[in-house]
């Protein structure tokens, strides 16, 4: 889950959305709207990571190590924010610290989805939800101010990625299962994903 939290905290942190619109003609000039999503009260960055048609956000407001701006940084505490018109509205948690989210975690009709931290400590010391506190990680449906934690599949931990407008949910979860492989295994093919993963994101840079 290390390799987890590293993938995270390599994210760029970013406070704006970005609407852009193009003209049919070529040689017209691009034009940009950029709009600040702020972030709650006390949280030193904002990352936006969703946007419906209605042109709401979906954001992870937090408090990282500074510099925040840093590749490097350690997010220690975090918050999934939804923003309507200018006014963020904190998403709370399923009874731990935290909460999270994914690309793609909001519908147009403001349903939003992603991870929560609840209150027990994870009987395996997992730290699925990579803030460091071992807690039990479950995926969330936000719905009309309320969240709701979403069901396994028979393990202990999983989170939420994105909803669509017929409001069906996406994401990871455990199993009750055992996977039978070794630890030097798992961590060989992690090694292999991060770094396919590194290799795209050059390429889309």
């Amino acid at each position: 889950m290390n390799a987890i939290r590293q993938l995270r905290n390599s994210s760029i942190f970013c406070v704006a959305a970005i609407a852009l619109a193009c003209s049919s003609n070529a040689f017209a000039q691009t034009r940009y709207t950029v709009a600040d999503q702020g972030t709650l009260a006390g949280d030193n960055f904002g990352m936006v990571m969703g946007l419906n048609n209605q042109g709401w956000t979906q954001n992870m407001d937090g408090n990282g190590k500074p510099p925040v701006l840093s590749l490097s940084t350690t997010v220690l505490s975090g918050r999934a924010v939804m923003n309507v018109n200018g006014v963020n509205i904190d998403l709370k948690t399923l009874g731990g610290d935290n909460s999270w989210t994914n690309y793609g975690g909001i519908n147009d009709r403001g349903d939003n989805v992603g991870m929560s931290e609840t209150s027990v400590p994870d009987p395996d010391g997992e730290d699925f939800c990579a803030f460091g506190t071992h807690k039990t990680c479950r995926g969330f449906l936000w719905q009309n101010g309320q969240m709701t934690a979403l069901p396994t599949l028979g393990g202990n931990n999983a989170q939420a990625a994105a909803i669509n407008n017929r409001e069906q949910i996406v994401g990871i979860s455990e199993t009750a299962a055992l996977l039978g492989v070794s630890e030097a295994t798992i961590l060989r093919d992690w090694r292999a994903a991060k770094a396919w993963l590194a290799h795209a994101l050059q390429q889309v840079h």
